[in-house]
């Protein structure tokens, strides 16, 4: 049993960074040709990923939103290109909706409207979270010195033949 994000937090190497030296990653952006289709800060300082994208999915999110679906720059469309018509709308839409939400009610408030959301771990939110504590992702264990280390543990985990850390 393996999930995706436990295979990413083995070869995150800005993890591990953190972890040793308590060094935060500085993201440096992730903007796509979609309108609205990136990352956006929240207002606890957490990001999300959002895809506003799909002919089901758009007038979902343009409704959140509180634009109008019908307009010809929206209708039947299943994106809405960056810098094209509509797009500005939709740009400062997100924005404002995330900047009044913490991530976590941004990510549940789209997810239930049917719009693709997702938070974005940090190291910090990694540590933390019910979901990794439950699989027992992070580990500690003592080093030959006798000192700690914590990092990500033995993955994928079987059943029949469990991994360890030696």
């Amino acid at each position: 049993d393996i999930a995706q994000f436990e295979a990413m937090v083995n070869v995150d190497q800005a993890f591990y960074t953190y972890l040793r030296n308590n060094q935060p990653y500085v993201r440096t952006g992730s903007r796509t040709v979609t309108a609205g289709m990136h990352c956006f800060e929240c207002k606890d300082g957490n990001q999300v990923f959002i895809v506003p994208v799909g002919v089901a999915v758009l007038p979902k999110a343009l409704k959140l939103l509180g634009l109008d679906p019908e307009l010809p720059e929206y209708k039947r469309q299943a994106m809405v290109p960056a810098g094209g018509p509509g797009s500005e709308p939709i740009e400062k839409g997100f924005e404002a909706f995330c900047a009044e939400r913490t991530a976590e009610e941004v990510d549940r408030e789209l997810n239930a409207a049917g719009v693709s959301c997702s938070l974005v771990m940090t190291p910090e939110l990694m540590l933390e979270h019910p979901h990794y504590k439950a699989r027992e992702t992070i580990t500690e264990w003592e080093l030959s010195d006798g000192s700690k280390m914590v990092a990500p543990n033995a993955l994928p985990k079987m059943k029949n033949n469990p991994g360890k850390i030696w």
